[in-house]
């Protein structure tokens, strides 16, 4: 969609996780529609693929686990729009995966990822990178090319309701650790001042050379020769120091 970058090789590594993170969310939902074991299915790579208009976006490789497959990965390709909107379905049964995944309890405990959704033992060396949230809305980006991921300022989705409020405070938490850091709103985002720099906060998945919606109004709002520059969520919540 317009307005986004689903570009995996993205200085940050934010999109990559996104991917990583949608991978591990579709083989959840896929195993839970097949009844068999999550680890039948492996996440072989994530890639990145260039575009018929030369933009770039990332490629999710899946296959199955066992030698000359069992064939799980082909029935996810022969039913990849069911599996596809039952990750997105706001309205899925609450004993489903995405049913919990997105219930107010779990929204509430887990700010990027915990054992009861995307953390397995298996995993572990993707644990930096796996956020629920974000890898929510990647998919969403998959299942509809309308999606704006907030940039319409529509906060109502549940990996994004919160994301204003947790935004701003992981600036002040940012700003109480580190000096020369000053708070400051610009237009409807939260961001700071570091000496001349105006930094605004964005949702990882933003594309900062094409600025369209609140993203473009939080810029309108600076002065024409003001030094901005952007620092995403995904990044401030794991390194601040590497931000800083």
């Amino acid at each position: 969609p317009w307005g986004l970058s689903l570009d995996p090789v993205k200085k940050g590594a934010a999109v990559k996780a996104a991917f990583y993170s949608a991978a591990f969310l579709l083989r959840a939902v896929a195993a839970e529609e097949l009844d068999i074991d999550p680890e039948e299915i492996d996440i072989s790579n994530v890639r990145r693929v260039e575009l018929l208009n030369g933009e770039y976006a990332g490629e999710i490789i899946i296959n199955d686990h066992l030698p000359n497959g069992a064939g799980f990965t082909n029935w996810i390709h022969e039913n990849w729009a069911t599996i596809l909107q039952a990750v997105v379905d706001i309205n899925a049964p609450a004993n489903s995966f995405t049913g919990a995944l997105i219930s107010a309890q779990h929204r509430h405990r887990c700010d990027a990822s915990c054992p009861d959704c995307l953390r397995h033992y298996r995993n572990m060396s993707y644990h930096g990178l796996l956020d629920w949230r974000l890898g929510l809305s990647l998919l969403r980006a998959l299942a509809d090319e309308n999606f704006q991921c907030g940039l319409d300022n529509d906060w109502s989705l549940p990996d994004l309701n919160d994301w204003l409020a947790s935004a701003a405070a992981l600036r002040d938490s940012f700003c109480l650790s580190f000096g020369h850091c000053q708070a400051r709103d610009f237009g409807p985002l939260p961001g700071f001042e570091v000496g001349a720099y105006k930094v605004l906060l964005i949702h990882p998945l933003w594309e900062q050379g094409h600025p369209t919606g609140i993203l473009a109004e939080a810029i309108a709002s600076l002065d024409a020769d003001a030094q901005r520059c952007y620092v995403d969520t995904f990044n401030l919540l794991r390194r601040p120091s590497w931000v800083y």
